[in-house]
């Protein structure tokens, strides 16, 4: 990250030259001349990083969850205080989130246990 950080100011105060960053990388890490520095395209990414976030810490992969939502969950609810009897799958079905989804909502968030209600005559 700290290596990061100085290559981007350094290609900035260096004129945007990226031969001079690669230079001036050499120094202040203790790294032999003629040996490994970070590449044209490591650098020119690190720079685009922080012009469109504002920081060279590396972009978060992965899928972002918003479908657990305070809505969705109040829907959820909603939906099985309506028809209790109703499987996880139909309740998603009409909802069009997936079933998985629901059944999570359900479980975790609802904290309801999933049983089946059976009428007894007495």
């Amino acid at each position: 990250m700290v290596a990061r950080a100085f290559a981007v100011k350094s290609f900035f105060s260096n004129g945007r030259s990226l031969v001079a960053t690669q230079r001036a990388f050499c120094a202040p890490f203790e790294i032999p001349s003629h040996r490994l520095v970070p590449g044209r395209n490591s650098i020119l990414s690190w720079v685009n990083s922080f012009r469109e976030c504002g920081s060279v810490a590396k972009p978060r992969n992965g899928l972002q969850r918003t479908i657990r939502t305070p809505e969705n969950i109040a829907r959820v609810r909603q939906s099985v205080v309506r028809s209790p009897r109703r499987l996880a799958r139909k309740h998603a079905a009409a909802m069009d989130i997936s079933d998985t989804t629901v059944l999570r909502i359900i479980h975790e968030d609802l904290q309801f246990l999933p049983y089946n209600l059976l009428l007894c005559k007495n």
